[in-house]
């Protein structure tokens, strides 16, 4: 008889194996802060997204860092949609190049067994679809914005299977917010939601706020109309911030004058 002791190596996984445990899972995770701020506290919607992940190949934090719930659309950052397309079985190339003279953005995806289907935005398709120069990402990153069009359009198109019908957070961030208020709500609940209708333009705001990345905006967001609602900001006062940034939603506010609100907030 061998006295020989046989070592098996398993590989560590959080990945939950069945509903119980996902729901366990995604209350723990809603009470970490190492999630984006709109997970925070949100166990149903951390287990929606991790699903959603899990269909898409992501693991659960993968998902979680990934796919954002945007003007109330699921939708997916533009460096995972690309990773996923890239890890498809199908896929082959891909070529982006900007033209400069035209302000055109253009993208080319080539499928195995196909042949190359390309798709382009311009500074007129944007112009055309009231984009360019919207306050946000489109004032400051206007060609990364083209760029994600054009991407975003030649993904869905050519590895519908890969995406699963979920669009580019960057696209997302464009849709007019829908002002719906659920019944039973409380006031400031219904305030939060009011403050997100359009308003008439006034005049610019001026803020000095350093600038952060593109990802951090959305979580920005989320994290300053919680706070509206916690600390019960009156609502005057946050019509002015948007009356001032000729914006009428949050996102539609440049990052710094975000920034600015939420530090303003946060010391009230």
């Amino acid at each position: 008889m061998s006295n020989q002791l046989t070592t098996k190596t398993e590989s560590f996984s959080l990945t939950p194996r069945s509903l119980d445990e996902a729901m366990k899972y995604s209350e723990m995770l809603a009470r970490s802060t190492i999630i984006p701020k709109y997970y925070q506290g949100k166990a149903a919607d951390v287990l929606i997204a991790v699903q959603m992940g899990q269909e898409l190949g992501l693991k659960p934090i993968q998902a979680l860092q990934n796919i954002a719930v945007i003007n109330g659309k699921p939708s997916i950052y533009g460096d995972a949609c690309i990773a996923l397309v890239k890890s498809h079985p199908a896929f082959e190339d891909i070529k982006e190049y900007f033209d400069d003279t035209t302000d055109t953005a253009h993208c080319e995806i080539k499928r195995k067994g196909q042949s190359w289907h390309k798709t382009s935005f311009s500074r007129k398709d944007a112009e055309k679809a009231s984009l360019w120069g919207k306050q946000g990402p489109w004032t400051q990153y206007p060609k990364r914005m083209l760029q994600m069009r054009a991407r975003g359009f030649n993904l869905r198109d050519s590895f519908p299977d890969a995406l699963q019908g979920l669009i580019f957070a960057e696209e997302a961030q464009d849709y007019p917010v829908e002002n719906v208020t659920p019944p039973n709500q409380s006031k400031a609940e219904m305030l939060a939601n009011q403050l997100l209708s359009k308003v008439e333009a006034v005049e610019p705001i001026n803020i000095e706020v350093a600038q952060v990345e593109s990802r951090d905006f959305f979580e920005m967001v989320e994290e300053l109309k919680e706070l509206i609602v916690q600390k019960e900001i009156p609502g005057e006062t946050v019509m002015k911030w948007l009356e001032k940034a000729n914006a009428g939603c949050f996102e539609e506010m440049a990052d710094d004058a975000i920034a600015k609100c939420l530090e303003y907030v946060k010391g009230k």
